[in-house]
């Protein structure tokens, strides 16, 4: 028997039912089994696709155009959701100029049959009524592929975009974000600043209905200067150089042209200036050492 692939499934309501799901399908006494876990994996899945895609996210979403079903209500299709799901708030335009309108449209026809054959599947026939045990396999791994192929699609186009994205971020941007002052590195001297830096990884962590949200690690440089500046001019100051790992989340707007990203909002710096103190144990021993010093100048 094919598996399904967990890592689409959250722990919790949607685990538990998928283990239902699996033991109709094990239940030989029942007809309906078939049935009943094909109808299962479609609920599974519209419960799934509900937390990628949430109401109010895609109603933000700028591509985003009501429907409304019999009762003049609006609705969400699951082509919205599935939208979502994959670019968030970018529209025709923005996949457009990254190149990946075609490629998303084609996703979007497989993932459409996959979706058809789960509620091919639901519905009681005599095709899918009291299956034999061999029967019952083949159609239950076409219901397992049907899902896998469906939010497989989902996530490989969504990671195909988020490359896309990342070379997309423009380095000035980056050189204003990272010589802001940073309180982390002011405090390990009399005056501080960010001399250069390098960045090792660059990671979108999630596209929303209107923000890309950003993460950048790497390592800065950082000029450490004790006493004033009339100290160094007359020789009682000391200047030098330290380099730390940091980390920064920061969030993009989605706008209309990608030419490049503008940072807006909040950017949060994390730098990670341990080494500037040592450990415990190397500080014990250097207070040690200066106590040691001062008793034998003492005798």
């Amino acid at each position: 028997m094919t598996e399904i692939n967990t890592k689409y499934i959250d722990r919790g309501f949607e685990h538990d039912l998928l283990d239902a799901a699996i033991k109709n399908l094990e239940d030989k006494s029942n007809v309906l089994r078939f049935n009943n876990f094909a109808y299962s994996i479609r609920e599974l899945s519209r419960h799934i696709l509900h937390r990628l895609a949430s109401d109010e996210e895609v109603k933000n979403c700028p591509w985003y155009s009501p429907t409304y079903n019999d009762k003049k209500e609006i609705t969400i299709t699951r082509g919205d959701r599935v939208r979502y799901a994959i670019h968030g708030g970018f529209d025709n335009n923005n996949l457009e100029l990254l190149n990946l309108l075609d490629s998303i449209k084609k996703v979007n026809s497989t993932l459409t049959k996959a979706i058809d054959l789960l509620n091919q599947y639901t519905h009681i026939n005599p095709d899918t009524f009291g299956l034999t045990e061999e029967e019952t396999e083949s159609k239950a791994n076409k219901v397992i592929k049907a899902f896998n192929d469906f939010f497989g699609g989902i996530q490989s186009t969504r990671e195909t975009l988020i490359e896309q994205l990342e070379d997309q971020i423009d380095e000035e941007v980056m050189n204003e974000t990272l010589y802001s002052t940073i309180s982390d590195v002011d405090i390990t001297a009399t005056h501080a600043s960010i001399e250069d830096y390098a960045i090792q990884e660059t990671t979108i962590t999630n596209i929303t209905s209107s923000n890309v949200l950003i993460n950048v690690s790497g390592n800065i440089e950082v000029r450490q200067q004790y006493g004033s500046d009339g100290d160094q001019r007359r020789g009682d100051g000391y200047v030098t150089r330290a380099t730390y790992p940091f980390e920064v989340t920061m969030q993009a707007p989605i706008t209309k042209k990608l030419k490049y990203f503008s940072i807006k909002g909040n950017v949060f710096f994390n730098v990670d200036t341990s080494s500037f103190y040592g450990d415990d144990e190397e500080i014990d021993q250097a207070i040690e050492k200066e106590m040691t010093e001062c008793l034998n100048k003492e005798k």
